[in-house]
Parts: structure tokens; C-alpha cells; sequence
């Protein structure tokens, strides 16, 4: 099954939801890499949970370890990014995230556009 795409919205001044996508165990998730994009998931179960931002297979011929994180329990939000390219930009051009369980997890990217100086 295909994955789950991550919902990106860019930042404003007048707010975003920035976790908009439940997560999905089953199928796990991706969302387009880009330079200024951050993944936030926010917890809402009353354990910790994980989620894993998988690697590409090698990097200049040297294993990289998939990057693990806990995000704490009873609402606890965590943000992760930027996601360096060479590490994390999949072959098809997106950032892949897997799930343990998907219990009570939202998950949501943002980009925050660069604003000339005014």
C-alpha cells in the first residue's frame, strides 16, 4: 500500500494547523522533502510513542541509522527538521516516516517561507 501523505502548510501570521494528518500504522507516512520543512507530531495517548524517520540505504557508501524519536505522552509535541538531504531525501523525493503504533498521533509539516527585508 502506498504511503500516507503528511498535510505541509506554510507558515503565516495568521496560524496554521500544523498537525492535521492522524497517524496511520499500517501504512506509515511521507511528505515532500524541502529545505525548511519541519515534521511536528503531537501525542494525545497517555504512553510515549515513536516515530522513525527513515534514512536512505547509505550515504558515500557509509550505513546511516534511521533517526528515532519519543514523542512524550499526554499531548507532548516534539519538532523534527530540517531533514538534510543526502540523509533523509528518499529516491522519489520524499521524507519517510514510520510508525510502531499510531495510537492518538497527529502528525503535520510546516514550511516557513522566507521573507524578504522590508
Amino acid at each position: 500500500m502506498p504511503r500516507t501523505a503528511i498535510t505541509v502548510v506554510t507558515d503565516s501570521v495568521t496560524g496554521v494547523n500544523p498537525v492535521p494528518t492522524t497517524g496511520d500504522a499500517a501504512n506509515d507516512h511521507q511528505f515532500p522533502w524541502a529545505a525548511d520543512a519541519v515534521l511536528e507530531v503531537k501525542n494525545n495517548h497517555t504512553a510515549t510513542q515513536d516515530v522513525v524517520i527513515i534514512t536512505v540505504a547509505d550515504v558515500d557508501g557509509n550505513t546511516v541509522t534511521d533517526l528515532t524519536k519519543t514523542i512524550p505522552a499526554n499531548g507532548g509535541v516534539l519538532r523534527i527538521g530540517p531533514f538534510k538531504p543526502s540523509i533523509y531525501r528518499q529516491p522519489d523525493g520524499n521524507v519517510y516516516v514510520d510508525l510502531a503504533t499510531a495510537t492518538a498521533l497527529t502528525l503535520g509539516v510546516t514550511r516557513t517561507p522566507r521573507i524578504p527585508n522590508a
